[in-house]
């Protein structure tokens, strides 16, 4: 390597990947433009090693029932099937559920009983189950 090429290497940040894949950016523009960055590049032992990532769909089925409850979700809270028929009129009445979906569920309400939906939620459901 030629004086002129270490004078023009020592200009430039170079950042590699294990693709081969090179970008060289003037060393005193990123310095400018971002200080920050520009210090953690230099500082090359500065490393993190990721071993795995988490499915964000994983994270947000975990979340769904408490941040997106379903009509399922509302009716294992309730104890009569009366509570329930008012749980589902109120959904209908704000148009969160159909009117199909109304009349099925009310029919399986009828027939089934609210214990076809699950478990009762009782008092601290949610706090037993994601508690960390």
């Amino acid at each position: 390597m030629g004086k002129k090429d270490k004078e023009s290497s020592l200009k430039k940040v170079i950042i590699d990947d294990k693709k081969g894949i090179s970008i060289s950016y003037d060393r005193e523009e990123i310095k400018k433009i971002l200080p920050h960055l520009f210090n953690e590049l230099k500082k090359s032992s500065q490393k993190i090693r990721i071993n795995g990532i988490t499915d964000s769909n994983e994270i947000i089925e975990k979340s769904d029932e408490l941040f997106n409850p379903r009509v399922e979700n509302f009716i294992r809270r309730c104890s009569t099937q009366e509570e329930a028929h008012d749980i589902l009129d109120f959904l209908l009445k704000r148009e969160e559920i159909s009117e199909k979906e109304y009349n099925t569920l009310k029919n399986r309400i009828k027939n089934e009983g609210i214990e076809s939906f699950g478990e009762k939620k009782k008092w601290g459901y949610y706090e037993r189950k994601y508690r960390d």
